[in-house]
């Protein structure tokens, strides 16, 4: 195994983290960019998810990671806090596997 692809990979998060402190004010403190920012955890989290859950290749059938992506989506909407949110989606996820396992 290389430690080449590590490096790199290493070296352009460092200097994407400090690209971002490189952001002016203005862009950062935009209104826009106010609204949407606390549900980019949420976002992430959830396309993850359903990447790995959905991909092609794999058979449909309903995971109880899909369970707790819908329960935290509706607590999302609901304007829970994220925590509340991520708590509830992990839980409802857990009570899923284990009753349809």
């Amino acid at each position: 195994m290389s430690w080449a692809p590590i490096l790199v990979a290493c070296i352009g998060c460092l200097a994407l983290k400090l690209l971002g402190t490189f952001m002016p004010i203005r862009l950062v403190d935009h209104p826009v960019v106010q609204r949407y920012v606390p549900y980019l955890p949420v976002a992430l989290l959830t396309s993850l998810t359903m990447s790995s859950t959905l991909s092609p290749g794999r058979p449909w059938h309903t995971d109880s990671r899909v369970v707790g992506v819908v329960v935290g989506a509706v607590a999302l909407w609901r304007k829970w806090p994220f925590l509340a949110v991520l708590l509830l989606a992990a839980a409802s996820a857990g009570v899923a596997h284990v009753w349809w396992h």
